[in-house]
């Protein structure tokens, strides 16, 4: 039967744990695969879902339930955002210094000075995923 306070959904993390019931040796973790196919209303299936009354926990490492997974890995922090440079339009006028694959001339107003800025650094430096077309040579006249 099930307890008679059921804990908060809230404690069915991804790392398995004794957290769906109060019996420390019962188990569980989340597991979203448990709600595509609802179980009948009843305190857990055979499989092990619905673990602690909630529909996307399932025991796991006791009894006839299968071995609880690895713990997921640590989330690695998200990449910095790129500074706010207007992307690097502006190497249309001023080019990076240095080899820079499909810019055989300087920019339209000459080549850009290694200041350090952030923005120099993010298009200079380590270029950007995409970098804005080369600029095109003037139109010969007829």
């Amino acid at each position: 039967p099930l307890p008679a306070t059921l804990p908060p959904t809230g404690t069915c993390t991804f790392k398995a744990a004794a957290t769906c019931t109060a019996n420390a040796q019962e188990t569980c973790f989340r597991d979203e695969t448990c709600a595509e196919d609802p179980p009948p209303p009843r305190p857990w299936t055979p499989d092990g879902c619905s673990a602690g009354g909630v529909l996307t926990c399932r025991f796991c490492g006791f009894l006839h339930f299968p071995d609880c997974p690895p713990a997921p890995p640590p989330s690695l922090p998200s990449p910095p955002s790129p500074p706010k440079c207007d992307g690097c339009s502006w190497t249309l006028d001023y080019a990076c210094p240095g080899e820079m694959p499909g810019y055989a001339v300087p920019g339209r107003k000459g080549i850009a000075k290694a200041d350090g800025s952030e923005c120099f650094n993010f298009c200079c430096v380590s270029p950007p995923p995409s970098l804005p077309s080369p600029p095109r040579p003037p139109p010969v006249p007829p």
